[in-house]
């Protein structure tokens, strides 16, 4: 039997490939904190689902939610302001856990880790040189695991990807602030400049990539990182496509960043966000050769698809 161990079921990342994997006949492990808390509807209660209680900063909750599993997906997002802190205890804990058990992880990246100098497009070789201490943490978090991987001999696959949006993108998303909250009220956000791209990952098609690379997993080394473009839009490519698939014009206003950075001073979380404003002002895009060189075929749900399913899925339609 296929098993994977899915831990942040609950997150962006972490339903997405929950999701593909079990449209792909795995058995379904989730270790979650809090399962009183799991709505979704399509896992619950599902013969191929089986839910454990439990800390991804507990081994043995890991090794007992991971039993018999070839796949881990690292889904685990800890808040901004408890990262450094807590991300490398976790995902040391994973990286154990899954030599014990023999397991491939599969990873959920992000864009933090480039430059600005060094792009606008990135690919699986482009220096890293961070300018904020999270890209800083997520650069060094890369590195361990792929120090782990070579001298280990545990499988670490990578898949690096922009921003979330899609029908079970979470209430801390960038797409959430600036879309879903306010097409209701006839207008769209904008974070910055809206002649730079910035790029997108739908999260079905996600699910649907990281489900391919685990079944290449074979064919790959040790550590392998993947980078997907998902769609790569200004922000004003953003809105045209937002009203096309409302079907209705919107008035464009401005992320409020000044009332953030006021409101960071009390919630550390949400102060964080701060170091990351310049991302707005910057063109940063991923270029997928790598994947599209191994898939063949990257999956690819047209964006007017992507934003329609996404606004009927919050209730936004």
């Amino acid at each position: 039997m296929k098993k994977a161990l899915i831990l942040g079921a609950t997150g962006n990342f972490g339903k997405a490939q929950a999701r593909a994997l079990l449209q792909d006949g795995y058995h379904l492990n989730l270790l979650m904190r809090n399962p009183d808390k799991f709505t979704d509807k399509l896992m619950l209660g599902h013969k191929n689902v089986t839910i454990f209680t439990g800390d991804a900063l507990n081994m043995d909750d890991l090794l007992m939610a991971g039993q018999d599993c070839q796949v881990i997906v690292h889904g685990v997002n800890m808040p901004y302001d408890k990262w450094a802190d807590l991300m490398p205890k976790v995902s040391q804990n994973i990286m154990q856990a899954a030599k014990t058990l023999n397991a491939t992880i599969l990873f959920a990246g992000n864009i933090y880790n480039f430059s600005p100098a060094d792009g606008p497009l990135y690919d699986e070789q482009s220096p890293q040189q961070p300018i904020t201490k999270k890209g800083a943490f997520r650069k060094q978090l890369e590195q361990d695991m792929a120090h782990f991987a070579q001298t280990q001999g545990v499988q670490i696959i990578v898949l690096r990807a922009g921003d979330y949006l899609g029908p079970d993108s979470s209430d801390s998303s960038m797409f959430k602030y600036l879309v879903l909250d306010n097409l209701a009220k006839g207008k769209i956000l904008l974070a910055g400049r809206n002649d730079k791209k910035h790029t997108w990952a739908y999260l079905p098609d996600l699910g649907r990539i990281g489900a391919k690379l685990i079944a290449h997993r074979a064919e790959l080394g040790l550590f392998e990182v993947f980078h997907h473009q998902g769609f790569d839009l200004t922000g004003q490519e953003l809105v045209n496509a937002v009203e096309k698939a409302a079907d209705k014009p919107l008035k464009i206003g401005k992320m409020p960043w000044g009332m953030i950075r006021i409101i960071g001073i009390f919630n550390k979380a949400l102060g964080e966000m701060m170091e990351l404003r310049f991302m707005s002002d910057v063109a940063q895009s991923l270029n997928q050769n790598k994947l599209q060189a191994l898939l063949g075929s990257v999956p690819s749900t047209p964006l007017d698809e992507a934003l329609r399913a996404t606004f009927k899925a919050h209730n936004v339609a």
